[in-house]
């Protein structure tokens, strides 16, 4: 809900409906997780602010899996090569979960959002 492209998106959208401050993704018709990305990149507070709560959830997420000790989350996000929001996330994750001694990395997926179509086919293929 919060931690998708398209979640990161609703949730700016409806920061900027509740909130007055500028931003520039106020002159965008259909804003994306992109937009929201790169805005919060150049400096847009409000977008910035956005993609934090959206970041926080896939930290605190990562904190919870923590206890199945993986080697690397891997985020199969639609904005490639962004490691702008992997660190957001790894910032979150390293918060919430100060007593851990050893932590997963947390990384871009190399397969992006076909990752699943390659397991699924992995599956099927044995």
């Amino acid at each position: 809900q919060v931690a998708s492209a398209t979640g990161i998106a609703r949730t700016a959208r409806r920061m900027l409906a509740a909130d007055n401050r500028p931003s520039t993704l106020r002159s965008l018709k259909n804003i994306s997780a992109k937009n929201v990305l790169d805005a919060a990149k150049a400096g847009d507070a409000l977008a910035l602010e956005s993609l934090n709560k959206s970041c926080y959830y896939l930290g605190w997420l990562c904190d919870d899996l923590h206890v199945l000790d993986p080697q690397a989350f891997l985020i199969a996000a639609v904005i490639q090569g962004r490691t702008f929001l992997t660190d957001i996330i790894k910032r979150y994750h390293d918060e919430l979960s100060p007593m851990a001694t050893k932590k997963a990395d947390i990384v871009l997926a190399k397969l992006g959002n076909d990752a699943g179509i390659y397991g699924a086919a992995k599956l099927i293929i044995g």
